[in-house]
């Protein structure tokens, strides 16, 4: 043991030496690897967590495992990875080369490869995390993945509801025309048999019932009426008959006659008058 202490003491340089020239390769070539920043944010997914930043997330129901490894896949889907290139420009910020759709994809790439997601442990919420050497792109890019991703599944919801609406509206108007020519072949069906819907009937007999009925309460209404005039008016001459009873007096025939009957009364009052004066004067003329 002593020996080969002594031999490592005696050799101390030349293993000192060796050491140096084995990790200089390999200490160079770690300072010569791009320097790479790691920014990471944390998405909380629960509905009914307090304080909650981003109102989208009330579109978001509770969370089981599952769901959560759900919309993780949403998250590195190509799709949404494409709108957070789009929104963002990283096509740009990459400094990549090519036409857009060639840098759109290289981007998306880059992007997926950079993006880890992952759930954290007993939580409803996700681990965002994106490296690169420029680290204000990093941090920027962990910023906007939830608000996009919120915004990302509300468009998915909204158009899931949409489609179904339009689904649901064409079903309908399928049902309806589908009862529409039911009732055309089941009326075809009971005017060629001769067969009487009974409830039908019953229906239309008692309407007509109800109008009659209506019918003969006006009529009594106004029987009653006519009667009341009649008996109000039985005994009066014919000119207060006129001018009492409103609808009559009210008629134009009825007022022009009443006018002549009065323009006559007052020339034959007048009329009158002169024949006195002048049979008093014709008196007056002949006494002695």
């Amino acid at each position: 043991m002593f020996d080969l202490l002594q031999l490592i003491w005696n050799r101390k340089f030349s293993i000192l030496l060796l050491a140096i020239c084995l990790m200089a390769p390999g200490f160079y070539y770690v300072m010569q690897l791009p320097k790479e920043y790691t920014a990471t944010g944390s998405i909380l997914l629960a509905s009914g967590a307090p304080n909650i930043a981003h109102p989208a997330v009330n579109f978001m129901p509770d969370f089981a495992d599952d769901r959560l490894d759900t919309y993780m896949e949403f998250i590195d889907s190509r799709q949404f990875l494409a709108k957070v290139v789009k929104e963002m420009g990283l096509a740009s910020k990459f400094n990549l080369e090519g036409n857009e759709e060639e840098r759109e994809a290289h981007a998306i790439d880059i992007l997926d490869a950079r993006l880890q997601v992952s759930q954290i442990k007993s939580t409803e919420m996700l681990k965002v995390s994106y490296s690169d050497p420029s680290p204000r792109l990093a941090a920027e890019i962990v910023n906007h993945i939830g608000p996009s991703f919120f915004d990302f599944y509300d468009q998915m919801q909204r158009q899931r509801v949409s489609d179904s609406t339009v689904r649901l509206n064409v079903q309908v108007s399928e049902l309806n025309e589908r009862v529409v020519t039911a009732e055309q072949k089941l009326q075809e069906y009971l005017d060629q048999n001769a067969i009487i819907d009974v409830d039908a009937q019953s229906d239309l007999i008692q309407t007509k019932i109800s109008t009659l009925m209506r019918e003969m309460l006006s009529n009594d209404r106004s029987l009653s009426e006519l009667t009341q005039t009649r008996q109000m008016v039985g005994d009066l001459p014919t000119k207060e008959l006129l001018k009492s009873v409103s609808w009559i007096a009210e008629n134009p025939l009825v007022q022009e006659i009443l006018r002549q009957v009065l323009l006559q009364e007052k020339i034959g009052g007048s009329c009158q008058a002169l024949s006195s004066q002048a049979s008093q004067i014709h008196h007056g003329e002949i006494q002695p």
